[in-house]
């Protein structure tokens, strides 16, 4: 019986799809409640999907950490009250969920 609650499929949680759509919501109640502390907790949840990523080969070597530094930056800017500017450094990693979903869809 194979199910994701069982404890060989904790990669899933931490570096899959429910880590990703966890660090979004986070990120996204922080800017509604402007609260900081939320999207330092996406950013730190997205952490092990950005590594993931960057032990690829390619692009995403050189891309993934990137990714992972301006979110962090965006918690940095959501601090000082610059919602705007922190939803603009967190859509990077929005954008390469969203891009990974439509190629994980095509095949």
């Amino acid at each position: 019986m194979n199910s994701l609650l069982e404890l060989g499929n904790w990669p899933i949680w931490v570096m899959g799809w429910p880590a990703i759509t966890l660090s979004i919501v986070c990120a996204a109640a922080g800017l509604v409640l402007r609260s900081n502390r939320f999207m330092v907790a996406g950013a730190v949840i997205a952490m092990p999907f950005c590594w993931y990523l960057a032990m690829n080969p390619g692009i995403w070597r050189f891309i993934a950490p990137v990714i992972a530094f301006l979110y962090f930056i965006g918690a940095f800017a959501l601090s000082r009250g610059q919602r705007g500017f922190a939803l603009i450094l967190l859509l990077p990693f929005v954008m390469v969920a969203a891009w990974l979903a439509t190629q994980l869809g095509r095949h």
